[in-house]
């Protein structure tokens, strides 16, 4: 994995890539439920329902915690 460099890709695709306790901090803003549809099938926000809404924040957030470092720190603004 290059560091200092821009991934444009899936973030889970992105942190597949990643070993355990790599990242020192991550700042999300994950997309609203059902507010916005900016034209990704895969994209987050979309689901049919609420409750697949969650789940897919939730295999992002599992990735998310598996790359933070133990004293890592995690921002998300969800509004």
């Amino acid at each position: 994995m290059e560091i200092n460099k821009i991934y444009t890709e899936n973030c889970l695709d992105t942190m597949a890539k990643m070993d355990d306790n790599f990242i020192q901090s991550i700042i999300t803003s994950p997309p609203y439920f059902n507010l916005r549809d900016y034209g990704n099938s895969n994209q987050i926000g979309i689901e049919n329902s609420f409750k697949d809404y969650l789940n897919n924040l939730l295999e992002v957030f599992t990735n998310a915690y598996r790359i933070l470092k133990d004293d890592g720190i995690l921002f998300v603004n969800i509004g």
